[in-house]
């Protein structure tokens, strides 16, 4: 672990921290009321970090470049996952996102989002975008399909997550900026009409318009009362189930109502140099492909807490995303773990690529100072 970047290690786990109290703090009581234990989720968390734990160490260890190779197959089991939620997943308040394996519930578009960056980085690294037919439509296509079966879910958090990562990378990678600002107009134009389709997502985009809905009134209420200190860890009103999903949805509404405006702007700030020290290891990349899996992965998680964030604080319409590394939900937490892990082991390759370019200058130094030495005149040795 010497050579990894230490900046994003450290952020990573103060973050994984402050899930650990936030995830007890919000939901002991709604634990209490349904299995007479405060501990019932918090065990929960703490399986699957044990478990995130291990795919995060085995990340790092792996070359990244591995990824690349399988990147087919990833896509193809994602595909797979994303086909099967639809047919045999729970349904959950109108939504069927979950899937249920050996007695474990997974989130198949959680997945699918670490899947698409390797994927797009992968292709774009191999083609070349500015060819319409040969390059461009062909991945636009295999991520249409993507967005359609979380859309038929419906997962309009997870789905807006990929279109903006996709769009970032499609643009990094260099594709025209005239063929991405159509990509843009039809995008939005099936996401009007696509919302339009479904009830729940219509009345949600109607309550943020009108500031009226529920969870959204509860969410600003509580962040309000937090002030600037928060009321104190563990004294938040609003998770006496007050604000329904506070531990997951809602996780930052508590942070704010108990932690307070410094709290909220101290985890803000962990999340923006994630994304600089992520874009950071992409530049220095010896690969396109490392390049775009680094800025991939850095964004996903950013956009995600952006998205979190703004639904918290009433600027976005509910979608039911979590707060990357915070908030309970395995799936969630699984794949931002695994992502970060990714990361780890591009900067670790970055560093190992330099030192042994150190050590060729260095040797050729030594070649030239010998040589220099040897031509000397007789009388200056």
């Amino acid at each position: 672990m010497k050579k990894i970047d230490k900046s994003i290690f450290i952020i990573t786990f103060i973050l994984i921290g402050i899930g650990l109290i936030m995830v007890y703090s919000s939901s002991a009581f709604s634990a209490i009321r349904s299995t007479n234990t405060s501990v019932f989720f918090l065990r929960k968390h703490l399986f699957t970090l044990s478990v995130g734990l291990v795919v995060f160490v085995a990340m790092v260890k792996i070359d990244y470049h591995f990824w690349g190779k399988c990147s087919y197959f990833i896509l193809s089991a994602v595909t797979v996952l994303l086909i099967a939620v639809l047919i045999f997943g729970t349904s959950v308040n109108g939504a069927q996102r979950w899937l249920r394996l050996a007695g474990f519930s997974i989130q198949p578009s959680e997945i699918a989002k670490l899947g698409v960056i390797i994927f797009i980085a992968d292709f774009v690294s191999r083609k070349d975008l500015k060819n319409l037919k040969k390059g461009l439509l062909p991945v636009l296509g295999i991520l249409a399909t993507i967005a359609l079966l979380i859309g038929l879910e419906p997962s309009f958090g997870a789905l807006s997550v990929i279109c903006f990562i996709s769009l970032v990378l499609l643009f990094l990678g260099g594709a025209k900026i005239s063929h991405l600002l159509v990509l843009l107009l039809i995008v939005g134009g099936i996401g009007f009409v696509s919302v339009s389709q479904f009830p729940y997502a219509k009345a949600r985009v109607f309550g943020f318009m009108s500031q009226q809905g529920y969870q959204i009134h509860q969410s600003i209420y509580g962040i309000g009362c937090g002030g600037l200190f928060g009321k104190g860890l563990g004294n938040g009103q609003e998770k006496l189930l007050f604000l329904p999903f506070s531990h997951t949805d809602f996780i930052f509404s508590i942070i704010g109502e108990e932690l307070g405006f410094i709290g909220c702007a101290g985890i803000s700030l962990l999340f923006f140099g994630l994304l600089i020290k992520g874009i950071k290891i992409g530049t220095h990349a010896q690969s396109q492909f490392g390049f775009l899996l680094a800025c991939g992965i850095s964004f996903v998680i950013f956009v995600s807490a952006c998205l979190h964030i703004g639904v918290s604080t009433g600027l976005l319409p509910t979608t039911g995303i979590s707060l990357p590394l915070i908030s309970f939900g395995g799936s969630s937490l699984l794949t931002n773990l695994a992502g970060i892990g990714i990361l780890l082991n591009i900067s670790k390759n970055n560093k190992v690529v330099a030192k042994d370019k150190m050590k060729k200058e260095t040797g050729v130094s030594h070649i030239l100072k010998a040589a220099t030495v040897k031509h000397q005149p007789l009388q200056d040795v």
